[in-house]
């Protein structure tokens, strides 16, 4: 399929793919696949996620059956809150044993972390604290490292491998019961002060297991208007950002992509980031994909942005949506579509059809294969 040994994603990534564009899905291991739902009848969620060879087995799943290009880790972007000492259930809705609902929960944080170290790392920075932190957290997440591990291993040489970490902003919304108000009262800054180190570490733990990019998902960014996002958002973002890149300057993976998706957001947000060291922008199924890469091909590679309801309908109307999306993106020049990678504008979704993500990905291979 290429004439090198770096796979379609990560060539898309660079924004110097001459070859198809690759092709993988938001939640493409999940509840809409009969694969996942045969390990379900045997294990709870929580096992598929922190029993590494079960997580394996779900993230292959759909590589095997649909041929994607790439493999993102199974588990869940809630495990941070688990860290802060949060609790965490799925019945089959997450749930934590208590919410960040007013400021004099901030000590719940301290008393309450699974770590026994968040409380250290506000009072005493010292390098002994910094070394029990960072070992704390790797025994924490060391269930999607070997997971990470063990994927690898057994995935094509040709597929890419992506991991992944929730946005501090949805991780607050999480955290708060959807609580906007917190981003006014204190409480946003405040829980971003305990979060980012675990949320730091959970980056670096994944991207030393051989991952082609790290994505960001931050499903909450959207409701938040683009000046607030731009004061109260994007200075935690960059600051874990920058900071992740710096202390992955010495590691293989310095340069390690970064993906960030956010949904309900509009261009006015997204120019908000343009100084972030981000590689990639997701983009959701509310904006026009030519119009997208035609003005931000030359920033950012592009991923997105097939509505994921088109999987729920007849395959007969699916595939004339589909024509007329990739045939939109064939009339674009070819510089637009080097950084371009196809997905949903979300996840996919439980009520969607198999035969539809087969058939959506196969005429994805035809159509590009067709002309590059």
């Amino acid at each position: 399929m290429n004439s090198t040994n770096i796979n379609l994603l990560q060539q898309a990534l660079t924004r110097n793919n001459t070859h198809r564009p690759p092709c993988w899905f938001m939640r493409q291991a999940g509840r809409y696949h009969s694969h996942y739902q045969n390990l379900r009848v045997k294990h709870s969620f929580m096992q598929l996620c922190k029993e590494p060879e079960l997580a394996c087995q779900v993230t292959l799943g759909p590589i095997e059956e649909f041929d994607f290009d790439a493999a993102i880790l199974f588990s869940d972007i809630l495990f941070p809150l688990e860290a802060l000492g949060m609790g965490l259930h799925y019945d089959p809705a997450p749930r934590c044993d208590w919410y960040f609902n007013s400021m004099d929960d901030i000590k719940k944080f301290k008393e309450n972390s699974s770590t026994n170290i968040t409380g250290n790392i506000a009072s005493n920075n010292t390098e002994n604290t910094t070394n029990n932190m960072t070992d704390n957290f790797t025994e924490f997440f060391s269930f999607q490292s070997r997971a990470l591990n063990q994927i690898r291993s057994h995935l094509p040489k040709d597929k890419g491998l992506l991991g992944f970490v929730g946005g501090p902003l949805t991780l607050f919304s999480y955290a708060s019961e959807n609580s906007t108000k917190g981003i006014y009262d204190g409480r946003f800054d405040a829980f971003c002060e305990q979060l980012h180190p675990i949320l730091l570490q959970n980056m670096l733990i994944q991207a030393e297991e051989n991952i082609d990019a790290i994505a960001i998902f931050d499903t909450s960014a959207g409701e938040l208007d683009p000046v607030t996002y731009q004061n109260k958002v994007v200075p935690h973002l960059t600051k874990l950002l920058n900071e992740f890149r710096g202390q992955s300057k010495n590691s293989k993976k310095s340069d390690l992509p970064i993906i960030y998706y956010s949904l309900g957001t509009s261009e006015y947000h997204w120019d908000q980031l343009t100084n972030l060291p981000i590689d990639c922008l997701g983009v959701d199924w509310r904006h026009d994909i030519s119009s997208v890469l035609r003005n931000y091909h030359d920033k950012w590679a592009i991923q997105g942005n097939i509505p994921p309801y088109w999987l729920t309908l007849n395959k007969e109307n699916l595939a004339k949506l589909a024509h007329n999306y990739f045939n939109q993106l064939q009339n674009l020049p070819n510089e637009y579509l080097k950084g371009w990678i196809c997905g949903l504008g979300h996840g996919v979704t439980p009520k969607a059809s198999q035969d539809n993500v087969k058939f959506l990905v196969s005429l994805q291979k035809e159509v590009f294969n067709d002309t590059n």
